[in-house]
């Protein structure tokens, strides 16, 4: 569900999440003889930034205080507003980040400061997800925005910082978690950040009564949330259905019924994710069969016994159903269920759609049908392009009374211009930043970071350097709060 650039999508350091048995599942199905596991790459750049960009990074970080300007790579890849999908094959392929500076404000009435002062200096500031940044824009990290308010001590109303986590409004409470008898009738709920990442993301959905409370250009920056009751857990379950048409007519009947906190419908693909690469065991099927299995999850917010009360009551129209209860607890994030694709050799790419998606297995009426063609059409060139059958998936989601559904579809990534081969697949405009180095000059996945080929051929040192890039990684991570390196990756 988080689609908010947050410091926290791209790992500091990533880890390869590859599985032989996932990747031989995927290639049997997408008809390719097999998928290469791609760990992620170091950070690789072709070209040292040009005395002007580094002249201009060095006035404005001259102009402003050390903590309002980073140049850490794991901020300018993870605040650039751009879908997390592109933020994350950015940073797993080991491409230049998007922005070559993140402005890093501390509260919402610093941040219109600081992009003056930046656009003084000749550098647009891009805040707007998909929105048309041009060449050489920088990006805004919210994650020193972390300070918390208790407005209202009898209603359970803070306000917050768009960089603050579940925990930071834990310790602004005095960590009402840990003690037994709470001084407070309201409080954060205990593995809320199961669901929602964030407050910020929570707030972004409508939850807690939340809104608004500083805009910048049109984005949220502070948020005014009531917290629910004392006491109040997350209780979350997932149920399986063979039939496809049966999950979605439960969903529907349990979230009009019984409305739960938040339900998702999962995708036999998803599902096998975290099978696969050993999260979870899926039961096995009797007659033992391959045909594609859907997920229901359900979450439920109240007290332990409210809880299992509302699960009592929902599981009836579910199990009505052929509903088989398979799991109690929390499923992969969105973030780590990319990172799995991306190392295995997949690419995404999704959509909103509107209306119900088709609940009978058809393809020809799925939105993501022009996703698929698109993908293929890239394919063509390669010599298994026309065998390969790109893979349709599909997600429904309730939260706050609103249903949503997308649809994507998974391809074989290209590993010379997989950006380019995204913008392609959802018909987006590329912009500067988007390509990556020539073929010739990209270092192998196994070659240390900094390392590379020159260009007659022999191994040298690469144009970044592998000690100044460690000293970032080390000394910038997550805050980067240092004078300008004199290479930017």
């Amino acid at each position: 569900m988080n689609t908010m650039p947050d410091q926290t999508d791209t790992p500091a350091t990533p880890e390869d999440r590859s599985s032989p048995h996932l990747r031989q599942w995927l290639a049997e199905r997408i008809g390719m003889r097999m998928l290469l596991a791609t760990g992620p790459a170091p950070i690789w750049s072709a070209d040292e930034p040009g005395d002007d960009l580094q002249a201009r990074l060095e006035q404005l970080d001259a102009a402003v205080s050390i903590d309002a300007l980073s140049y850490a790579p794991a901020l300018r890849y993870s605040a650039m507003p751009e879908p997390l999908v592109l933020r994350l094959t950015r940073r797993h392929e080991g491409m230049a980040p998007p922005c070559p500076a993140v402005l890093c404000p501390a509260s919402s009435d610093e941040l219109p400061g600081l992009i003056a002062l930046a656009e003084r200096h000749g550098f647009p500031v891009a805040l707007e997800e998909d929105g048309a940044h041009p060449a050489g824009s920088i990006a805004v990290s919210f994650h020193r925005m972390n300070t918390v308010e208790i407005a209202d001590d009898a209603s359970g109303l803070v306000r917050f910082g768009r960089g603050a986590g579940w925990d930071d409004l834990r310790a602004a409470l005095g960590d009402q978690a840990t003690q037994t008898t709470p001084s407070r009738s309201w409080g954060v709920p205990r593995d809320i950040e199961t669901v929602f990442a964030t407050p910020a993301e929570a707030a972004a959905a409508g939850l807690f009564a939340a809104r608004p409370r500083a805009l910048v250009r049109g984005v949220p920056t502070g948020f005014d949330m009531v917290l629910p009751p004392a006491g109040s857990v997350i209780l979350q379950g997932t149920w399986l259905f063979d039939s496809r048409k049966k999950a979605v007519e439960a969903f529907a009947e349990a979230c009009r019924r019984e409305p739960p906190f938040y339900a998702e419908l999962i995708d036999d693909i998803a599902l096998h994710l975290g099978d696969k690469t050993g999260r979870w065991r899926l039961p096995r099927q009797v007659p033992p069969i391959d045909a594609p299995r859907t997920g229901l999850r359900v979450v439920h917010l109240g007290t332990p016994l409210a809880n299992r009360i509302a699960r009592f009551r929902i599981s009836w129209p579910i199990e009505m159903r052929s509903g088989r209860f398979w799991r109690n607890g929390p499923l992969i994030s969105e973030t780590e269920r990319l990172g799995i694709l991306l190392d295995s050799g997949i690419g995404f790419a999704g959509i909103s759609v509107d209306g119900a998606l088709a609940d009978d297995g058809d393809t020809a009426a799925c939105p993501a049908e022009k996703l698929r063609e698109a993908a293929k059409a890239w394919q063509e060139k390669w010599p298994e392009g026309p065998q390969v059958t790109p893979l349709l998936t599909s997600e429904s989601v309730f939260c706050n009374g609103r249903t949503q559904h997308r649809a994507g579809v998974l391809f074989p990534r290209d590993f010379v211009d997989p950006v380019g081969q995204w913008r392609a697949v959802t018909g987006t405009p590329a912009r500067a930043g988007d390509a990556r180095t020539t073929p010739a000059d990209v270092p192998p996945r196994d070659t240390a970071p900094g390392e590379g080929p020159s260009d007659d051929g022999k191994e040298t040192q690469g144009k970044t350097d592998d000690t100044e890039w460690h000293a970032i990684r080390e000394a910038l991570m997550p805050a980067g709060e240092v004078r300008p390196p004199r290479r930017l990756a």
